[in-house]
């Protein structure tokens, strides 16, 4: 029964969700077809008034009592809605939120209430967020002191479909108007109308930049991406302590640092052979710092093209996952030598609106000619190798603990 009334109640308190994003008048909105997604039951609504499509939503019942649902509107625009919240409220009240993806970023936002047990949460354009909510375990809300915890299992496919409801029942891509912000990744040059990359790197509540590198010589110098110690004028290696940044390539994002106290480290190999569409890669680094464990992460997946956007033969594209924090890290082969570094993933909600597709694991990196090309430039010589046999991924990943590092800087200062 408590399924059944609070679907009803969703027809009601969700009419014309717009207006709570974007400041249009409501409007009753009725349902029009509802399946389920893993354990998330979803709705589509349409305005009662016009016909047209209004919004969709995915809701789960948890033990508590409380109905979390997730609402995707016709303009992209998205929320949570909260029923039966502990507290009372009255109708309109305007009041602060905050809210935690795990151990992550803790954001706030101004929460609407619809009535006196439900209220709306708007969320932010934030590409980041978006995949915080598809990759966490657990999401915190604390509303008026009082903290609720949601189990996110199923987010991952369920926020796919949800963004893939609101495609269908658009009947077409969004207007090129609808440009979502992303708090820190410009478009680069070359990328695609409308579809942005976002550059992996973290930031911590504090504003710590963090993002991965490598070891490319035997006393202490690093290659990471550019962006990854943007606005700093020194950085610290983890493990190592202080580095100095050596020089910066802002065009091609790349970035030489050197630790000031340095001892003997373990360089990476750079592979000497071309690159083949379809090999097998691995990808190394540290992302989403302060949510996953502090230990190296390893993932895996193919070249899918010898070119980046725009056809920039400088870059290549592959499937391994990439995440916040993996800026910077090495893309080696089967043999362990390195074939680029990672360096931007498309933002699926700008792809969502400019075109009307979702990708998945579209990533780029910068190939390793440029790369060693850069370390020549700055009087330092990359170690080179000869691909050899495959080895197991185990390995692979054992021998690149000794030379991947996490970076951290405070932009505007050390």
């Amino acid at each position: 029964m408590m399924r059944l009334r609070t679907g009803f109640c969703a027809v009601i308190a969700l009419c014309g969700l717009g207006f709570l994003a974007a400041g249009q008048t409501p409007a009753m909105a009725r349902q029009i077809d509802k399946y389920k997604v893993n354990a998330w039951n979803v709705s589509v609504y349409e305005d009662d008034d016009t016909g047209d499509f209004s919004h969709c939503v995915a809701y789960a019942e948890y033990k508590s009592g409380i109905v979390l649902n997730f609402v995707l509107n016709s303009k992209y625009n998205w929320g949570l809605l909260l029923f039966d919240v502990p507290g009372r409220f009255s109708k309109d009240d305007r009041f602060e939120v905050k809210y935690m993806v795990d151990r992550g970023v803790v954001r706030a936002a101004q929460a609407k209430a619809i009535n006196g047990k439900a209220i709306y949460v708007p969320l932010p354009d934030n590409v980041a967020l978006f995949r915080e909510m598809r990759a966490g375990v657990r999401l915190h809300i604390d509303v008026r002191n009082r903290i609720s915890t949601f189990r996110l299992d199923g987010t991952s496919d369920m926020l796919a479909a949800l963004a893939d409801c609101v495609r269908k029942r658009r009947g077409a891509p969004a207007s090129a108007d609808a440009t979502p912000r992303e708090d820190d990744a410009p478009p680069r040059e070359g990328a695609p109308k409308n579809a942005r990359q976002d550059k992996p790197g973290a930031s911590s509540p504090r504003g710590t930049s963090t993002g991965s590198g490598f070891f490319v010589t035997a006393d202490g110098v690093a290659l990471t991406n550019a962006h990854v110690v943007e606005g700093c004028t020194e950085a610290t290696i983890s493990g190592y302590g202080k580095a100095k940044i050596v020089t910066r390539d802002q065009t091609n994002d790349l970035a030489l640092l050197k630790i000031i106290d340095a001892g003997k480290t373990t360089p990476a190999k750079f592979r000497s052979q071309p690159l083949q569409l379809g090999e097998s890669i691995f990808v190394m680094g540290f992302p989403l710092a302060g949510q996953l464990d502090n230990g190296l992460n390893f993932t895996g997946g193919i070249v899918s093209s010898l070119a980046g956007p725009g056809n920039d033969s400088r870059r290549l594209q592959f499937t391994a996952p990439i995440q916040p924090g993996n800026s910077g890290g090495p893309i080696v082969d089967e043999s362990g030598l390195v074939i680029g570094v990672t360096q931007a993933k498309v933002n699926e909600m700008a792809a969502l609106r400019a075109s009307g597709t979702f990708p998945q694991n579209v990533n780029f990196g910068i190939k390793s000619d440029l790369a060693t090309s850069f370390i020549r430039a700055n009087a330092v010589e990359p170690i080179l190798g000869e691909k050899g046999q495959p080895q197991p991924a185990v390995t692979v990943a054992r021998d690149g603990r000794d030379y991947n590092v996490q970076i951290k800087c405070q932009p505007g200062g050390s």
